[in-house]
């Protein structure tokens, strides 16, 4: 592991922050100047359910920054980078909105240009983890989402136009932007926990998280693993105190 990268440094920050009763208070009350809190809950209850909620969105992160280590540590054959920003033109969001057609998976277009949303918003992407094989000229971009759940059709025609955007623009971003050879250039998403995020005729866009090793010729699954269920652990610690704190406001 590099020595920059501490899982129990980040996700002891991450989940201080959660568990923080000052941290649920400033949220509360962003609730409460908009009119929006929820009555039914105690106020126990409202704590519980918004660390609930939060906890997924918090765990993706912490799951971003894990893969983009370990496939850093375990792939020594391949450049890793992210990219906060990956511009995406009117273009590519127009043709990636065509599904149906099939040739536009197969699609190269010129990266640079951003749609303008409104008058100030710009349409970009984040790209969680970016790797470009030296020897083969290969260079992929990845989505990591936990796949713990289900999405409806509209969910997976998002994520699909998304994927499709970034890579119709993929090569030329390689080629104009970082000045690499490139052979062969895909998109995929990481489904960590194996849900299926796609109709069958899409799968090849789909890396679950059993299939990294194979997808990244590394032994890399066991390390995600044992970072990630830092996490997990000490997560369950912190919310069986929380749980116990409850009872005995109740009583």
């Amino acid at each position: 592991m590099s020595s920059s990268f501490d899982i129990k440094k980040i996700c002891d920050e991450s989940l201080d922050e959660l568990f923080s009763k000052e941290y649920f208070e400033k949220k509360k009350k962003r609730k409460e100047l908009k009119d929006n809190t929820e009555p039914l809950y105690s106020e126990i209850d409202k704590r519980i359910s918004f660390i609930f909620h939060a906890v997924t969105i918090r765990s993706g992160i912490i799951l971003e920054k894990i893969y983009f280590n370990q496939v850093k540590n375990c792939c020594p054959h391949l450049d890793v980078w992210s990219e906060q920003k990956f511009k995406i033109s009117k273009h590519a969001m127009q043709l990636a909105s065509d599904q149906d057609n099939e040739d536009v998976i197969n699609t190269d277009l010129p990266y640079g240009e951003t749609y303008k949303i409104g008058k100030k918003r710009k349409k970009t992407r984040q790209i969680d983890l970016l790797t470009y094989d030296k020897d083969k000229n290969i260079l992929n971009s990845y989505e990591i989402k936990r796949g713990g759940g289900h999405h409806d059709s509209e969910k997976q025609e998002k994520i699909i136009e998304n994927l499709i955007a970034v890579k119709m623009l993929l090569k030329d971003y390689g080629v104009s932007e970082k000045k690499l050879k490139i052979k062969k250039y895909k998109s995929f998403i990481i489904s960590h926990m194996n849900q299926e995020l796609f109709s069958p005729n899409y799968r090849f866009l789909q890396i679950n998280g059993n299939e990294v090793d194979q997808h990244f010729n590394a032994k890399l699954k066991v390390h995600v693993d044992k970072d990630y269920n830092y996490f997990v652990s000490e997560f369950k610690r912190r919310f069986k105190e929380l749980k116990r704190e409850s009872i005995k406001l109740a009583n």
